[in-house]
């Protein structure tokens, strides 16, 4: 694992111009063996507390469902780029939640605002 983080983060840098400081674990899993390694790397493990469960189904309306009625204000959506039931169902979501009044920020203004969910987050 080392040596996958080693590369993926020569990468980040070579194409964005700095290295990333949030994590996106697989599946959410972070054992406590792996916080002292993935603190050399990263500052923060970004989690979501909203599953889009679009791995799941292959109908658009119920990914915007089960989407729009978890919402909650500070959320994190979890989305696959896999589907392209995803693809239709994203500009939806996007537009009722609007309606609803929420705004879509960086992950970035989350964690100065103090509006990232702790539970769902941790420090490494």
């Amino acid at each position: 694992i080392m040596l996958d983080l080693a590369k993926s983060q020569r990468i980040f840098f070579h194409i964005l111009g700095f290295f990333p400081t949030y994590f996106r674990p697989p599946y959410g899993d972070i054992s406590l063996d792996q916080i002292p390694l993935l603190s050399q790397y990263f500052r923060l493990a970004i989690k979501w507390n909203v599953d889009s469960l679009d791995w799941k189904y292959e109908d658009v309306s119920k990914i915007v469902n089960q989407t729009v009625s978890s919402v909650r204000p500070g959320s994190i959506i979890l989305m696959h780029d896999i589907s392209s039931t995803t693809v239709l169902a994203l500009p939806i979501i996007i537009d009722r939640l609007h309606e609803k009044g929420y705004k879509f920020v960086r992950v970035s203004d989350l964690v100065h605002s103090g509006d990232l969910n702790p539970v769902s987050n941790q420090v490494l």
